[in-house]
């Protein structure tokens, strides 16, 4: 409907980049970007209900029944500022030079109903041929933005595509630039190579073009061999935490100080820091458990959840442990089909009771509380009232 009724009013108007590569893959398609001769002046005037999302760079989001879809102008780049965006974008009427501009032959495609493909950069052959290749000199890609080269690293691990060589050269030639790259955009990149099919592609690119040694500050030339532990890396279940945690334990060699200093750096949410150290901190916790009250102190000091995925993770890791690590998670599904007493809340006593019974004030009733979960962990059949008051007289001495 968009291109048909800029077409109608004598403009030109393709679908372009990723949506026309992924169409062209059998991928599902998320989002369709546009490309049309049209200035956004025109392009607002013939549309009912627009946003001047980047009005200044040429786009306009025209909304179709409360779908969004991107139109911009041809245009292209004037000088770039710290490697990443242009100072100007000059709107131009051919498509050729739009397509141009963009980062790789892949995503230089476009297409309408009544020309078909345009394929001026052999992105198609590039497709066939599973390649990541920039369009025109890859250098000159990568200064002008260089989150490209994540970008380019990113789309290898995703679609399972080599990246070219003189590409890949390119990126370790120009690998210093991503220091000029926000932490939040690095982030995001690393964020989607995590949690593709195939990160361990991706973390592989990552160290040979020594990105990981300018986005951590860490001598991968020295430092840990880590390279073994991301073997098996597609096979960890797909939860950023995890893959994190694992990513981040190798790299910086089991410190979980460093750990918490990158997430840190690269601006992560509390929760997901949170959850990583978690994981890091507990990382061999099973090797510790030994009987039933063990593991239910360690789901009291966890939770149910985290402990799930600290045991699935690991049973992946550590496979020669498997049936050690298997039985515990059948124990803990256990303990959750009979409801067994695991956190305070579980307890048959309450604080008031403690000081109704037995006057306690203050940090003597979390105390007591406490000592009371860790013998109802031994023994779930004393969780009653009656037995946990006569346990709390006789352990006053404890808290003494």
């Amino acid at each position: 409907m968009i291109i048909n009724t800029l077409k109608e009013n004598n403009y030109e108007a393709f679908i372009v980049g990723g949506s026309v590569r992924d169409s062209l893959l059998c991928r599902k398609v998320n989002d369709y970007d546009i490309t049309t001769n049209a200035l956004p002046e025109v392009v607002k005037k013939l549309f009912k209900k627009t946003i001047p999302t980047g009005i200044k760079h040429g786009t306009i989001t025209v909304i179709i029944e409360n779908e969004h879809f991107e139109v911009t102008t041809y245009r292209i780049d004037g000088n770039y500022i710290g490697n990443r965006k242009p100072e100007e974008v000059l709107f131009v009427s051919n498509i050729k030079q739009d397509l141009s501009r963009r980062d790789f032959t892949i995503n230089a495609l476009a297409y309408n109903q009544d020309t078909g493909i345009l394929d001026y950069f052999n992105g198609l052959e590039d497709l066939k041929n599973k390649l990541i290749k920039a369009v025109g000199e890859p250098n000159l890609r990568f200064q002008e933005d260089a989150l490209r080269m994540l970008r380019a690293i990113r789309f290898s691990a995703q679609l399972k595509f080599n990246i070219e060589y003189e590409t890949l050269q390119a990126i370790k030639n120009n690998s210093n630039l991503i220091c000029n790259i926000s932490k939040e955009r690095i982030r995001d990149e690393l964020v989607k190579m995590l949690l593709c099919t195939n990160p361990k592609l991706a973390l592989s690119n990552l160290l040979q073009c020594n990105l990981i040694h300018y986005i951590y500050n860490i001598d991968t030339s020295k430092t840990i061999d880590f390279k073994e532990p991301w073997l098996f890396f597609d096979c960890i279940p797909k939860d950023l935490s995890v893959r994190l945690s694992h990513f981040l334990y190798y790299l910086f060699d089991g410190n979980i100080s460093l750990v918490e200093d990158s997430l840190i750096k690269l601006r992560f949410d509390k929760n997901t820091i949170h959850s990583v150290i978690t994981i890091c901190t507990n990382k061999y916790a099973f090797k510790n458990i030994e009987r039933k009250k063990d593991l239910k102190k360690l789901i009291n000091l966890i939770g149910i959840d985290m402990t799930y995925r600290i045991l699935e993770y690991n049973l992946i890791e550590h496979s020669t442990k498997s049936m050690t690590i298997k039985k515990i998670i059948n124990t803990l599904n256990y303990f959750l089909k009979n409801n067994d007493p695991i956190f305070l809340k579980d307890l048959d006593i309450t604080g008031k009771d403690l000081i109704e019974e037995l006057d306690l004030k203050g940090k003597d009733i979390g105390l007591m509380l406490n000592i009371l979960l860790e013998k109802v962990h031994e023994n779930p059949k004393i969780n009653n009232k009656s037995d946990l008051l006569k346990l709390a007289k006789n352990s006053l001495y404890l808290i003494k």
